[in-house]
């Protein structure tokens, strides 16, 4: 009876399913299914209608959906029977940094939220951003609802298909150029002899950007900083094994290599290796499994739309880490490997390899720095380190860390307490600070949410620069360059009062009051070196907030929406700037409790006793 009269109060609304590529303009609110900000925008820009924003209910999907999704993905696991081809996909180590599978789910759930929830509109229309998601998305709505469709869906069904197609193949095509370059110069590069190691070995593997330097005999990285000299200065064999992030080889790149203690994987590969390397590249590709089913939804169109992903994402580099390192260690006694630990295929890849060899064997992944809660790679079922892929031991650097580790899944057995090497510079107090108006704002590496951050601070520069009078400082990601910055986001130059901050990250918080940042974990050097921190909420991705770890406790560091943007820095510069202060020094003290220093001590940690 109460459903009979809901219906005769609140008709059934009408939903337009829209294809992006569609452009006619629709006068009625509207919803966006996918993760561009940037195409969001262009959409904004051609619907009259209200968009309205679900982003407080994502987040909330994102807690409810954390568990079911890892018993999901434990299940393909265990139909894969935990093989390598599995563990090389994205999915498998469920870096939703990477892949949107995750957000794209947790969006359904929340599409559908609201759309019970809500009883007064007529008509909504939804923009998805591709078919696969569009199709996901209509399978898993209520069929009572009254559905139209924009039109040449069956277009963008064989449209959608070939970009994929056409993107992946210019992917494998790139792999393979790669592979032919690396090869060349580490061939022109090399002596007639190769010698191999022998007896017991630590193998760095080393994330190779635009921060890393060449000293001597060492390959200086971000992430292991200090710790691969200290050993050697004990007398343990240390060797690098290089990964280019993001830049093509060289000539004098693969010379500067050979003046250090590295492992060049392209020496010790041959043509079939080569041949192998693509084919189980491509292989890994169909792992993904439709058999599995996710609890009240029909998850195969989403499915379909990850394995097209797959095909256009880089792999093939990190499967000839395995022919490599069999002919590499033969002499070797005893093998310990250093990695981050992130969940990623490179990971994967080398863990593989070195159980299988005949030698004893450690591995040791590094927690280097806090992230947000929303970062699902971190997140695991007990039942998944039953897996010979999972690291012997896990390195974190303090409490703080650690007791996420056990939250996350980690077992406390395999957790390693060892010295920050990324905070080292945080390890004596900082003077207060002296240029009271000046805002950095600190960039992440993936272009879009660049887009969206200096889209939505610069929507606020009237409050910034007029009313406030505050000076803007801009801090790239080392591995963005500034001209295709200023491309994504279709600006000519900065704004006015605004600079390139072209000095290194710590002088730079040196100098400022102020950050505005989101999808970073630059944040946490911010608090560290007494900034006051502003996290921006993303419209439609998840991870915007690294702070969330203490937002619970500490209200101010919970993220800001665009439109409180503005009222946020009259507080932080002139209304309650005490307030804010006192808030992040104290989150700035528990940082610091937390990181353990770096003291003969805790760097002695890093090496296993057993």
């Amino acid at each position: 009876m109460l459903l009979l009269l809901d219906k005769i109060f609140y008709p059934l609304m009408k939903i337009i399913l829209v294809h992006s590529s569609w452009s006619k303009d629709k006068k009625m609110p509207w919803l966006y299914f996918g993760s561009s900000y940037l195409k969001m925008k262009n959409w904004e820009k051609k619907f009259s209608g209200t968009r309205i924003n679900i982003q407080k209910e994502i987040h909330y999907q994102a807690s409810i959906q954390k568990a079911p999704f890892l018993k999901w993905i434990e299940d393909q696991r265990k139909e894969n029977n935990d093989s390598i081809f599995w563990w090389m996909t994205h999915i498998a180590g469920r870096n939703n940094a990477y892949s949107s599978f995750y957000l794209n789910l947790c969006q359904l759930f929340a599409i559908k939220s609201y759309l019970r929830k809500e009883k007064k509109l007529d008509e909504i229309a939804i923009v998805c951003e591709n078919i696969f998601l569009l199709k996901f998305l209509f399978n898993n709505l209520p069929k009572e609802y009254k559905y139209q469709f924009s039109p040449l869906v069956n277009f963008y069904w064989i449209k959608d298909l070939l970009f994929f197609l056409n993107k992946g193949l210019i992917s494998q095509l790139k792999q393979i150029y790669n592979l032919i370059l690396h090869y060349f110069f580490a061939k022109f590069t090399r002596s007639k002899n190769l010698v191999k190691p022998s007896g017991d070995i630590s193998l760095f593997h080393h994330c190779i950007d635009n921060t890393n330097s060449f000293n001597n005999k060492d390959l200086i990285c971000k992430y292991f900083t200090i710790l691969p000299d200290w050993l050697r200065k004990k007398n343990i064999k240390v060797f690098s094994l290089p990964w280019l992030f993001k830049n093509k080889p060289s000539i004098k790149f693969y010379k500067n290599l050979r003046n250090t203690d590295c492992f060049i994987p392209e020496d010790w590969l041959t043509l079939k290796d080569y041949f192998l390397i693509f084919k189980n590249s491509i292989r890994s590709i169909n792992t993904l499994s439709y058999k599995i089913p996710y609890p009240e939804i029909k998850i195969n169109y989403l499915v379909l739309h990850e394995k097209f992903f797959q095909l256009t994402e880089v792999r093939a580099f990190f499967w000839r880490y395995i022919p490599s390192i069999k002919k590499w260690s033969t002499e070797i006694k005893s093998l310990t490997v250093y990695d981050q630990y992130e969940n990623m295929p490179f990971e994967h890849a080398i863990r593989y390899i070195i159980k299988k060899l005949p030698i004893k064997s450690t591995s040791i992944g590094f927690y280097h720095s806090l992230v947000t809660k929303e970062f699902m790679a971190y997140h695991h079922l007990q039942s998944e380190w039953n897996s010979s892929i999972k690291p012997d031991y896990v390195a974190c650097m303090g409490k703080i860390s650690e007791n996420l580790l056990i939250d996350q899944g980690v077992p406390k057995q395999k957790i390693l307490s060892v010295a920050a090497l990324r905070q080292l510079k945080h390890e004596n107090e900082l003077e207060n600070k002296k240029n009271r108006k000046q805002i950095l704002i600190l960039l992440s590496m993936s272009l879009d949410a660049t887009a969206e951050i200096m889209n939505k601070v610069y929507s606020n520069n009237h409050v910034i620069t007029d009313e406030l009078k505050l000076k803007v400082r801009v801090k790239l990601h080392p591995m963005v360059k500034i001209e295709n910055l200023l491309k994504k986001i279709n600006w000519s130059k900065l704004p006015a009062g605004w600079e390139l901050a072209d000095k290194d990250l710590y002088a730079e918080l040196k100098d400022s009051f102020c950050t505005i940042s989101m999808f970073t974990a630059s944040i946490y050097d911010a608090i560290l070196s007494k900034n006051i921190a502003i996290s921006l909420m993303s419209d439609l991705n998840l991870m915007d907030n690294y702070l969330d770890l203490f937002s619970s406790k500490y209200p101010l560091a919970q993220s800001v929406q665009e439109q409180a943007i503005a009222s946020k820095l009259r507080d932080v510069f002139t209304e309650k700037t005490a307030e804010h202060q006192e808030e992040f020094l104290k989150i700035r003290r528990e940082l610091i409790a937390g990181i353990n220093v770096s003291n003969e001590k805790n760097l002695d940690a890093f090496i296993p006793k057993n």
